[in-house]
């Protein structure tokens, strides 16, 4: 057995760069380990390397731990948004990365993007999870744990800014404070919460408060009297000032939940394609119930998310089941 790593001691002048995975709840789940950071060592100054065009570098800039967040676009996933990004957006990060000359890098999963990333820095400078079998935010606490002296614990709660949230809701027109939250739109069709409509009607019956819902809208949906629906209607700054009023939040995986996470509110969370063990907040005070649409993959954690033919959908989900554990979180 290998002996473990030795600490890393801090001396509060460090310049550590974070490099989340493209998703923006992948970005919103590194936020507790900077959390940690920042609270060991207040003078550490952290920054992100964020995506523009999928809306994760609006998310990170509302992150209380940030120091900077550093603009890039990749336009997808596939060879082209690679070839792009490499003929154009890389050459100025790498000048950005030698001018801001961090000390430390810090991702999870790194693909060929992330790794281009992490060849600025010497080995020893290089803390980085190649294993998608882990929970994400359990990854990133592991990872800054290698820094000696960090407290436990994520902040939850106080891991983003929300200016003037009162006024935004009222700007709006959500309903009074404590409403149940409804954001069931994903990124895929896998991570969509289809029945919209009979959802919100079911929380209505099943909890008798207010209900909004919000998100981007994929299709158009015809939503029962009486439910606020602003989807299409925010931006990352509005949707957490509608966080900021919620009583709880009904959410599919993706950047919505994980804000929700991040402002420590009750959550009901929806998993399809990737199992909620993957997702699960650790040191979370906040009740938390997660549904998945199907069992652990085979390979113990995650199941492929097939666009064309998902193994499992959140649209799976019995809304008795996720009615009951709105019940649970709200009790």
């Amino acid at each position: 057995m290998s002996a473990p790593p030795t600490p890393i001691p801090l001396t509060g002048r460090e310049k550590i760069l974070f490099v989340p995975v493209n998703g923006i709840g992948d970005h919103l789940m590194l936020l507790p380990a900077i959390w940690q950071l920042k609270r060991a060592a207040p003078g550490v100054r952290i920054g992100m390397l964020a995506n523009r065009v999928n809306g994760a570098a609006t998310a990170a800039r509302m992150a209380s731990g940030l120091d900077v967040v550093h603009e890039y676009s990749l336009h997808s996933h596939g060879t082209m948004g690679y070839a792009r990004f490499f003929l154009g957006e890389y050459f100025r990060c790498a000048a950005l990365l030698r001018r801001e000359n961090y000390d430390y890098v810090v991702t999870l999963i790194p693909n060929l993007f992330r790794r281009t990333i992490l060849n600025f820095f010497p080995l020893e400078r290089q803390l980085a999870e190649p294993d998608r079998k882990k929970n994400e935010y359990a990854a990133a606490f592991h990872l800054v744990n290698r820094f000696a002296g960090l407290p436990p614990g994520g902040g939850y709660g106080e891991l983003v800014r929300v200016p003037d949230a009162a006024q935004k809701r009222q700007s709006l027109g959500t309903p009074p404070d404590g409403y149940i939250l409804l954001c069931l739109e994903g990124k895929s069709p896998a991570r969509r919460y289809t029945d919209a409509a009979g959802l919100a009607a079911a929380a209505v019956k099943a909890t008798g408060r207010a209900i909004v819902l919000a998100g981007a809208q994929a299709t158009p949906v015809a939503v029962p009297p009486g439910i606020c629906d602003l989807r299409g209607r925010t931006d990352w700054a509005g949707l957490a000032a509608m966080m900021d009023g919620a009583g709880a939040v009904v959410a599919v995986d993706g950047g919505a939940l994980h804000l929700a996470v991040a402002m420590s509110k009750p959550v009901v969370g929806l998993f399809g394609p990737i199992h909620s063990s993957f997702r699960t907040p650790p040191y979370y005070r906040a009740p938390w119930r997660a549904l998945d649409a199907g069992p652990r993959g085979a390979d113990g954690y995650e199941r492929l998310e097939d666009y064309a033919h998902p193994t499992a959908s959140v649209a799976q989900l019995a809304p008795d089941a996720i009615m009951a554990a709105l019940r649970e979180v709200l009790a």
